[in-house]
């Protein structure tokens, strides 16, 4: 910084300076508008008054700002802060596509500013794969990654794959041909495939490198399970042809997550993890009982646990012989896509009692209740309960039921839900203490008496945030004027952004006179969710 420069530059200068545009003046102009303005300023600011002098600056920062940002050499900063500089640059980006750009950009500046970006091997070794065959700028970001651990991201779902062919076995070999000499560096793997195949050539080609290092590991199939673009649906015989995969499972691992996949269970020694996610997967190739106990057993650190529509193949008489392995670890499990018998048949060979994060969804075409009589209890430390589409019906004993389990997690802050019947929801409004006595929940004491709502019960007292999407609207309104009444007042309401769109003006108004802040939701972890969790 010039030694003449004032010390506080004020706020419009620093805003100025993050205009991605330059302003495009000559050297003539430079000179005209900055050069000489500014001698006669600092002239001035030798005979003016104290309380002239600040304007002057001000306006001598200005000035300088104008020239000095051209006059900064960035060549001659020393490699390592150089390197800083230009890693803040490719990462300080919103999504995968801008990364991608930003790196790119760091090379057609100047010839300096590209040996300099393409010598740190850490701004390459983080690969979105959104080329296509023969992947020639795939090949080049890895050469540019040198020895460093590789994280390899590709998507076929993403919209820009959406014009091109799902890749087949063979496609996906093509892919590999341009991985396969470092896939011994890897340390993260995404894939999202569309054809069952491909995955399957993947899964192989990692299994037969033996990553050592590699920490993370997801293998996806958007289709439908035993589903090919070209074959269609599989049957047991084409299944035992094309065989299973096992999965590579290092001293490293720990994060696993399988969807829609077929799974050499038996050559799979899995164990050691902190988060499991298993997905989509027929029963037929499930894990056996005996197996699926022996992978969560052999994770006692295990964190997070997910399991939808995927989990032990059925053995009742084995079940029946023994006791539900404990894993006090988890703080997230989500447990969805479930027949009511196999809910309750898989929860009862595990227990995870200090969840903090737990998601119910997709539990449909039945009545269960008593899935939710089954859980009453076993999960006090639930913090963030998240709810999409489930069936419950209106009838007998359902409503003391919900009621009786949602009391038995009284430190919920954060509610997600979707999809949800208003009957559901509004049990949020019962009294507790009338959970038992009453085959429906009576009538909220009356609003106006205020020692009515000293006196009684809330559930989940601390509930303070909701978000939502395709749910009736009016009733959570309902819910929101009643928890107010009720002394218990959510502070924070989101709203997905499409659901958002159709809501009318004036149930917007309704909500922001019950809670202090209602926004739209992104894509990204909200603050009081991620606080929700914490200790």
């Amino acid at each position: 910084m010039p030694l003449d420069m004032p010390i506080a530059t004020p706020v419009k200068h620093i805003a100025r300076s993050r205009n991605k545009t330059a302003p495009a003046h000559t050297t003539e102009d430079v000179h005209n508008h900055s050069t000489v303005p500014m001698l006669a300023h600092q002239r001035q600011r030798l005979t003016a008054s104290p309380s002239e002098r600040a304007h002057i600056d001000a306006v001598l920062a200005e000035l300088q700002y104008a020239t000095y940002w051209r006059a900064f050499r960035l060549a001659d900063l020393p490699p390592e802060i150089m390197t800083h500089i230009l890693r803040l640059a490719a990462w300080s980006t919103a999504t995968p596509a801008e990364a991608v750009m930003a790196r790119l950009n760091l090379t057609w500046v100047s010839r300096n500013l590209r040996r300099a970006a393409i010598s740190d091997c850490t701004l390459w070794n983080a690969l979105w794969i959104t080329d296509r065959a023969p992947y020639a700028r795939t090949r080049a970001w890895l050469d540019r990654a040198g020895s460093a651990p590789l994280d390899i991201r590709f998507d076929e779902t993403d919209p820009r794959y959406k014009a091109r062919t799902a890749l087949d076995e063979a496609g996906a070999e093509v892919l590999l041909s341009a991985l396969r000499p470092k896939l011994a560096q890897l340390r993260m793997v995404i894939v999202v495939l569309r054809n069952v195949q491909a995955a399957q050539a993947v899964m192989r080609a990692v299994e037969n490198a033996a990553p050592v290092g590699m920490e993370r590991y997801e293998v996806h199939c958007a289709g439908r399970p035993f589903v090919s673009p070209e074959h269609g649906a599989w049957g047991e015989r084409e299944f035992d042809r094309h065989g299973t995969t096992p999965i590579f499972c290092g001293g490293r691992l720990q994060h696993l997550a399988l969807n829609g996949v077929h799974v050499n269970w038996a050559r799979s020694p899995i164990s050691n993890l902190q988060s499991l996610d298993l997905r989509r997967m027929s029963l037929s190739s499930s894990p056996s009982l005996i197996q699926f106990r022996a992978m969560l057993s052999a994770c006692p650190q295990l964190s997070k646990l997910a399991l939808d529509g995927i989990g032990p193949q059925v053995d009742v008489n084995l079940a029946r012989t023994l006791h539900p392995i404990v894993l006090p670890n988890v703080k997230t499990f989500l447990i969805g896509d479930f027949s009511l018998p196999y809910a309750l048949y898989v929860l009862s060979q595990l227990r995870v009692p200090n969840v903090r994060d737990l998601t119910l969804m997709n539990l449909t075409d039945e009545d269960y209740t008593p899935l939710f009589a089954t859980l009453t209890g076993q999960m006090k430390e639930v913090r963030l309960l998240t709810l999409y589409t489930i069936d419950v019906a209106p009838v007998g004993a359902s409503r003391p039921t919900l009621v009786s389990w949602l009391r038995a997690m009284p430190l919920v802050r954060y509610l997600r839900i979707a999809q949800l019947q208003s009957y559901v929801f509004e049990a949020l409004l019962d009294d507790p203490t009338y959970a038992s006595e009453y085959p429906s929940p009576p009538p909220s004491p009356d609003p106006s008496s205020d020692s009515n709502h000293l006196a009684r019960e809330v559930l989940c007292p601390q509930l303070n945030c909701l978000e939502f999407q395709h749910v009736s609207n009016n009733a959570v309104i309902t819910v929101c004027e009643g928890r107010k009444e009720l002394r218990r007042p959510l502070r924070t309401i989101y709203v997905n952004p499409l659901w958002a769109q159709d809501m009318q003006d004036e149930e917007v108004q309704r909500l922001k006179k019950v809670a202090e802040k209602v926004a739209v939701v992104d894509a990204y972890t909200t603050l009081e969710e991620w606080l929700a969790v914490q200790d």
